[in-house]
């Protein structure tokens, strides 16, 4: 089952006491991730990028995946992963490509291609880590809650008649066989390798917008705390000789679309 629910507990309660729980790989990962981001927000480590972020968490789903069943593997490949970014390779295995070749490794993943150096971060990184070594006979069976969840969606449509007909049946067909071909190729090593690569160019994107602009757009962001610059120089008001026409484009928020709901505006 998900991470997130209480549902265990009252099954052992009421059920069966000694009942084994199995958790959700994609929850358990997102879980991870999620630690990472409220870090960085509690923090504000600067080196705690959407890059380094992005490589730890690969380091986590590397760590699960390939040490299920193998519990002291697990809990020493944890380890690993905060000495890992900072340069201390005593405890990585053969997936690290320091130890086959020490003297020309480069951390490519992280930013600038340096290692991670904050004492701070380095402290609250070993913090979380260590969570998730004294939780690593929980890790070393997982599983996946989406049969379950897509056999409870089936269930409820049969009960409230609503099971597929012969025509979203066939659409249904189409949809699995796609969904199957589409993630046999986002499994191959080029198509993660282009898609890191593309999330990390739009992530500078955004951040060269943000210093430029400030911050216009993202969660939770209100008029509060988001402040607009002015222009780096001031602008030159330039005729606009009859028969030529500038056109802005801008978004508003309202009220709503009738003819006299009005446009949201905060002074």
């Amino acid at each position: 089952m998900d991470n997130d629910t209480t549902t265990i507990a009252r099954a052992r309660t009421e059920v069966i006491p000694a009942l084994k729980k199995q958790s959700d790989n994609n929850h358990t990962l997102k879980q991870f991730t999620n630690k990472l981001y409220a870090l960085k927000k509690c923090k504000n480590y600067k080196e705690l990028n959407f890059k380094t972020i992005s490589h730890l968490s690969k380091c986590f789903r590397y760590c699960v995946s390939q040490n299920q069943h193998d519990l002291d593997g697990m809990r020493k490949n944890f380890e690993a992963i905060t000495k890992h970014v900072f340069g201390n390779h005593s405890l990585c295995g053969s997936w690290c490509g320091y130890v086959s070749s020490p003297t020309t490794y480069k951390p490519l993943q992280l930013s600038y291609h340096r290692y991670l150096s904050n004492e701070g971060l380095k402290v609250d990184l070993t913090s979380i880590v260590d969570f998730y070594i004294s939780q690593a006979d929980r890790l070393v069976d997982l599983g996946s809650t989406q049969p379950s969840e897509s056999f409870n969606n089936t269930v409820v449509n049969e009960k409230l008649f609503l099971s597929p007909g012969k025509v979203t049946g066939t659409i249904a067909m189409k949809t699995d066989l796609k969904r199957k071909k589409d993630k046999d190729k986002k499994d191959t090593e080029e198509y993660k390798k282009r898609r890191a690569l593309k999330n990390a160019e739009s992530k500078k994107s955004q951040v060269s917008s943000a210093v430029k602009e400030g911050i216009t757009y993202e969660t939770d962001a209100n008029i509060s705390n988001t402040e607009i610059p002015p222009p780096l120089n001031k602008p030159i008001p330039t005729p606009i000789a009859a028969g030529q026409h500038t056109f802005v484009y801008f978004d508003l928020e309202t009220t709503g679309l009738g003819k006299y709901h009005h446009i949201c505006i905060s002074i």
